[in-house]
């Protein structure tokens, strides 16, 4: 497939799970990928596993958690690629215990992962996203103009594409101001308000947990119902400047998630207790993302567990309680 080549995908959480895969399987559609996360031995051999799959890599090493290393990414991505067309904020773990054993720092760790690493990650990759498709969107009008076509009066230069349409000068002004403040750049491009989806795609990565949280886990569902609650925010605050917002909530997935321990540590040695009949492969979980986020997709939720699980969360959430109050007398 070729829905992604030569398209610019950052992916944070990239070095292990659903990252890694997800890169590889860009890698092998011809993207251009800026991997990061904290384990940069990681990350490097990642980069060559992608080169070999047909893709171009390099790593970024950052820790979301940190706004002053994700403005730096930024800024490397902005001198390096120019833009981004693809944002996953994927980095997450899970705290676990009971409620009242948790520590303060417990919670402030699971947010300022879970929540802080993607709100980082999002607000630096505005400004980038926003170049997105500009070459098109040029082209297009080059092409209106030749046929006479009166709908679109484009302005193109080497700094600056601007869109303008009778009456959308407010609409304009307020993306301008939206985007210049989020990249921090004050002649950020004008993007189109009549051509939806001609910009970037941003991803941000929950949790079927967002649905239905459960005994045990507090912190990871709380942390995962935020980042839900941010998609929607985003998805309507963004709908104007064509940059697409997508959830993905999986479901049971092969990873590392439960080898990683309540301080974000991993140990190869800690066990997995998780249901493992219903974990998916990690490489078919991540194929079913490419393909939402390839589709745009505002929420998008697996495995058929999952599905099952969020839509109960949703509609019958005293019949989720009455499950998980007798599934533990068990």
């Amino acid at each position: 497939m070729d829905r992604f080549r030569n398209q610019v995908v950052w992916i944070t959480g990239a070095s292990a799970g659903l990252g890694a895969e997800m890169a590889r399987q860009f890698a092998a559609e011809g993207a251009r990928l800026v991997l990061s996360a904290r384990r940069s031995d990681r990350l490097e051999a990642l980069v060559r596993e992608c080169d070999a799959l047909g893709g171009q890599a390099r790593a970024l090493p950052l820790d979301v958690t940190n706004d002053t290393d994700v403005a730096a990414a930024a800024r490397s991505l902005a001198a390096h690629e120019g833009r981004v067309d693809v944002a996953i904020a994927n980095a997450g773990f899970g705290v676990t215990g009971a409620f009242a054993k948790l520590t303060t720092d417990d919670w402030r760790r699971q947010f300022e992962v879970n929540l802080m690493g993607v709100v980082n990650v999002a607000r630096e990759s505005l400004g980038l996203l926003g170049k997105s498709g500009c070459a098109s969107v040029a082209t297009s009008a080059k092409a209106n103009r030749a046929t006479n076509n009166p709908v679109d009066n484009v302005t193109n230069s080497a700094s600056n594409h601007s869109v303008s349409h009778p009456g959308s000068a407010g609409a304009d002004a307020a993306i301008d101001r939206s985007l210049a403040a989020n990249s921090g750049d004050a002649n950020a491009p004008r993007l189109p308000t009549a051509k939806p989806h001609t910009r970037g795609r941003l991803v941000l990565i929950s949790s079927v947990a967002a649905f239905m949280p459960g005994p045990g886990v507090a912190p990871y569902s709380a942390s995962k119902a935020a980042v839900r609650s941010l998609v929607q925010s985003l998805a309507l605050e963004l709908h104007a400047t064509g940059i697409s917002v997508t959830g993905i909530y999986p479901g049971f997935v092969e990873s590392e998630i439960r080898q990683v321990d309540n301080r974000g540590q991993y140990d190869a040695a800690n066990p997995d207790r998780g249901p493992h009949k219903l974990y998916w492969p990690t490489d078919r979980a991540a194929r079913v993302m490419l393909r939402a986020i390839y589709k745009r997709k505002r929420e998008f939720v697996f495995t058929a567990h999952g599905k099952l699980g969020a839509w109960l969360g949703r509609h019958i959430p005293g019949l989720v309680h009455f499950l998980m109050k007798h599934g533990r007398k068990r």
